[in-house]
């Protein structure tokens, strides 16, 4: 109910508490009061007797005070808590000053140094804050650089890293983005005018940006630890002074957990299933694949199959979708309901190729049933197997006849096609089953799919789906229908207690290795990583992306300076190392390969991640024996000679070094964004991404001198006085 409101006041003193010398723990404070009564006069000054600060109090609520003291003062100062001028009267060698009930004030008594000392104490201020968020409460010096000087150059020498343990918003251009800010890293605010900031979930309050000597402001911020296992989301909120009006800039954040907090979440909602569209991935070691819904309900995407069967086990080549549909019933007293996202109350990733779900399915009469199934992939072989089991008091009584009806959907076309009944398959798979008491086998070409049931019977009642509706691919603008052939369905009574396995493989079944679960979250990231991780005849490779990709000589080896950090992968770098400098030719690697085909080598930065990785693999071993390994009939460090001197002289695909800088000239598409596609960005010249992989390894390689013109072209070309930012390409044709 107070008319006055004292928030600005209240502000004010704790900004002046908590940044002003005067009023810090090691400060200097002296009572020059002469007069008698119950007013105070008191100099306070900081640790050397600098940024004096005249306090004068009137405690007496109800009565006005006369206050005199003694010193050598100016006749006026400014008061730092109302910004008004304070001015005495003299009376002998006193300084007096009439005082209202409860007036106070602080006195600046040098006011000329007031805004320099402010500003000067708001950054000591920042630099202590980050100093204690990197090291604690320890009694150590602060870098010689100041905040103001550089800001990365002062967080990275605090950090005694080389690469500072910073994140940085820039003003508007970072409005639009949401900002990662991973745990531990400080956090700098950068504005070209003057600011006030704020993180609105913290308690820190607002921090004023400081001038910095490249004419900009920043601020440095040291948010509040994220001990949770997941992302934290922030909102900051600046406020910037342009031209004598306040803008009000927003940005997000996200402050990421600390990896030990991290965890992978195991279990999910039926709500989850329905709104995240969560999917059901295995992989093994020869690329085959199963990807579907975890909904079960449908397959909305060509790429979705139960099992998509690599078509060479030896080497990386089409994938075929043979088992891509399968529909489940639940029949009781002539009561039928599928099994579907509808009916599960929880789905979970139990590890490496396994999944599990728990279904409640209306069973009629007011019923309901549960149901548990475990979906399995191998990690070597062909196969899929799918376990269905009923719990003891499941809902029905055991008395009541249950059975499960499972209608599987075949097809035989490589992932990225569809199928046409109408073009040959109408006629084709039908004749292409063979069927038995507990299943069939689907043999439409030198594959064979093998499907059945542990118990319960196969009926034979071949029909086929037609344009079974792919919305996946008509938001792409794809072809969106394809047909199915069902050859018939299983039947499989189930009592409480007992369970029963519908398996399909293209292999025998002693071929295949089935997977364990994973018992924590690192064994579940690395068996994520291994998932991609496939044979090339006696060597490794990696898929570049499931379902779509085969192995990329870009995605690989930019995956193996991962994979590498990881003890158990270490032999299995060796072997992907081998394997794609045994495709090098005249420093080109392929880009994409098809099976056995390395036709296209249209990529400029392959080779390059090629002696990156093997650089990688030195550093995380120690092991320079890798050099001399045989690489199809070469040594590795052949190899690499042959890359650098190539890219020097120039590649049969027009990758050349400019000898005038030393910069790597790139032909179109030939980086990340490689699409062959005209509205695509060709940026055909000098991709900055190029220049840094070839500087690195020229360092690796020990070409120093060419490795400093590098660096030197690099500082000039990418990073020109008048441009605030980095480039991303020089573009020009070749010969530029």
């Amino acid at each position: 109910g107070e008319k006055e409101n004292l928030c600005t006041l209240i502000c004010t003193l704790n900004r002046l508490l908590s940044t002003h010398p005067a009023f810090s723990g090691t400060s200097q404070i002296k009572n020059i009061t002469s007069s008698d009564g119950e007013a105070l006069a008191v100099m306070r000054s900081g640790e050397n007797g600098e940024s004096g600060v005249l306090v004068l109090l009137n405690p007496d609520c109800e009565n006005s005070s006369t206050l005199s003291f003694a010193g050598t003062f100016p006749d006026s100062g400014k008061d730092l808590l109302s910004g008004e001028t304070v001015t005495f009267y003299r009376k002998e060698d006193l300084l007096c000053l009439d005082l209202a009930p409860g007036d106070g004030f602080a006195v600046e008594i040098d006011e000329s140094k007031l805004s320099d000392i402010a500003l000067c104490n708001e950054v000591k201020l920042m630099e202590k804050k980050a100093f204690v968020a990197l090291h604690g409460w320890k009694n150590e010096k602060l870098p010689e650089i100041s905040f103001t000087d550089s800001p990365e150059q002062f967080v990275a020498e605090l950090a005694s890293s080389a690469i500072a343990p910073l994140t940085v918003w820039q003003g508007e251009q970072d409005t639009r983005r949401i900002i990662p800010v991973p745990c531990g890293d400080l956090l700098l605010v950068k504005n070209p005018y003057p600011f006030r900031c704020i993180i609105k979930e913290e308690s820190s309050g607002f921090i004023r940006g400081v001038p910095l000597k490249n004419g900009s402001y920043g601020a440095l911020l040291v948010l509040e630890k994220n001990s949770s296992a997941q992302r934290r989301n922030l909102d900051l909120h600046i406020g910037s002074f342009e031209n004598g009006n306040c803008r009000i800039l927003k940005g997000k954040l996200c402050q990421l957990p600390e990896y030990r907090h991290f965890n992978f979440r195991r279990e999910y909602s039926k709500s989850e299933v329905k709104e995240r569209e969560l999917l059901v991935f295995g992989s093994n070691d020869s690329g085959s694949y199963a990807m579907f819904p975890a909904g079960f309900g449908s397959f909305p995407c060509k790429y979705h199959s139960i099992l998509a069967v690599n078509n060479d086990p030896a080497i990386p080549v089409d994938r075929y979708c043979m088992f891509t549909g399968l529909h489940i019933y639940l029949t009781t007293e002539g009561y039928s309901r599928k099994i579907d996202e509808n009916v599960i109350t929880k789905f979970f990733s139990s590890g490496e190729n396994c999944f599990r779900w728990h279904f409640r399915i209306p069973a009629g009469q007011g019923r309901h049933m549960d149901l548990e199934a475990e979906f399995k992939f191998p990690i070597s072989g062909e196969a899929v197997e799918l376990r269905f089991f009923r719990p003891a008091n499941s809902g029905v009584p055991d008395s009541t006849p249950v059975a499960i009806i499972l209608r599987p959907e075949l097809e035989d076309r490589i992932n990225h096609h569809v199928t046409k009944a109408c073009n040959g398959p109408e006629w084709k798979f039908p004749h292409s089953v063979t069927h038995f008491c507990r299943g069939f086998s689907f043999a439409p070409a030198k594959r064979k799919l093998t499907v059945e049931t542990s118990c319960g019977t196969w009926h034979q009642e071949p029909e086929w789906h037609y344009m079974c509706d792919l919305p996946s691919e008509r938001y792409y603008g794809l072809e969106d229908k394809t047909d199915r052939f069902s050859p018939g369905y299983f039947h499989v009574p189930l009592k409480e207690k007992e369970s029963f396995t519908l398996s399909a493989r293209t292999v025998p079944a002693a071929e295949c290795s089935w997977p364990e679960s994973a018992k924590s979250s690192s064994d579940q990231l690395v068996n994520a990583m291994r998932r991609f991780i496939v044979k090339r005849n006696d060597l490794n490779t990696v898929i570049a992306g499931f379902p779509w990709f085969l192995d990329w000589g870009r995605d690989t080896l930019i995956a193996l300076r991962g994979l590498v950090k990881v003890p158990e992968f270490r032999p299995g770098c060796t072997m992907i190392l081998r394997a794609f400098a045994g495709f090098e030719k005249h420093g080109t690697l392929p880009n994409v390969m098809h099976g056995a085909n390395d036709a296209n080598r249209d990529t400029s930065d392959a080779p390059l991640y090629l002696i990156l990785g093997v650089r990688d693999y030195i550093a995380e071993t120690g092991n320079e024996t890798i050099l001399d390994s045989d690489c199809s009939g070469r040594k590795l460090r052949d190899v690499i000679s042959s890359i650098i001197n190539s890219f020097i002289t120039g590649t049969p695909n027009g990758i050349k070094m400019d000898h005038s800088s030393g910069l790597i000239f790139s032909p179109a598409h030939f980086t990340w964004m490689d699409t062959n596609f005209p509205a695509g960005t060709p940026r055909e010249g000098y991709p900055v991404e190029i220049q840094a992989l070839w500087y690195a390894c020229l360092k690796f390689a020990g070409h120093d001198t060419l490795a400093a013109q590098v660096q030197e072209s690099i500082e000039k070309y990418f990073f020109p006085e008048y441009y605030d930012c980095c480039s991303d390409c020089l573009h020009g044709v070749r010969g530029t």
